[in-house]
């Protein structure tokens, strides 16, 4: 009886063996994780901007503020992928790109994030509210910022707008998308750089 069990026990085992190895035994999918990368590559001016600058608050909409990735699936719904998720809170994220996006096209290192202001004088600062972040897969991204720039130790904003860019999404998977919102960041910076430029 013994051996009749220690030898079922063994063809079980090899039948398990013989299906992993065929392909029949399904694994958990793993998640994907993304993160937004600052694009600017050069300056917009030869001329080095002279002015401190201070990005932040960066506030996203409630609806796309989570971990997972949000797109749109229809007029009024919205999708939340279970395996595609940042790997940084959004706001964050966004906040660490702009501030590299406009010292890199403003030609210079002083730019930081208002919240780590201590040991300089700062001349303006730049508050943002991401309205709109929408993506439909495979198709397009979309992104609307009001964007408000004050003089430091004003509480009047010297220049205010609202902002939308629309990027192409070059292929059907969330890499795709994310890279199209990151063009869309892009887009946003350069705008902004080129209005500071008008206070040089």
């Amino acid at each position: 009886m013994k051996n009749k069990l220690f030898l079922n026990k063994k063809v079980i085992c090899l039948l398990l063996l013989v299906l992993e190895v065929c392909g029949c035994v399904t694994t958990a999918p793993q998640s994907n994780f993304y993160i937004f990368d600052s694009l600017a590559q050069r300056p917009i001016s030869s001329t080095p901007f002279s002015k401190n600058i201070l990005i932040g608050p960066v506030r996203v909409p409630s609806y796309v503020d989570r971990p997972n990735i949000v797109t749109r699936n229809g007029n009024n719904q919205l999708h939340l992928a279970e395996f595609h998720r940042w790997a940084a809170p959004l706001a964050e994220n966004i906040t660490a790109v702009l501030v590299k996006d406009l010292s890199t096209l403003l030609n210079t290192p002083h730019v930081a994030y208002y919240l780590n202001q201590k040991g300089r004088k700062w001349d303006y600062r730049i508050e943002i509210d991401i309205v709109k972040m929408d993506g439909w897969l495979g198709q397009k991204a979309l992104l609307e910022a009001h964007w408000t720039i004050y003089k430091i130790g004003s509480r009047q904003p010297i220049f205010s707008k609202i902002s939308t860019f629309q990027e192409d999404i070059n292929g059907p998977e969330y890499s795709d998308l994310v890279e199209a919102w990151n063009r869309t960041l892009l887009s946003l910076s350069t705008e902004i750089a080129k209005k500071l430029l008008e206070f040089s």
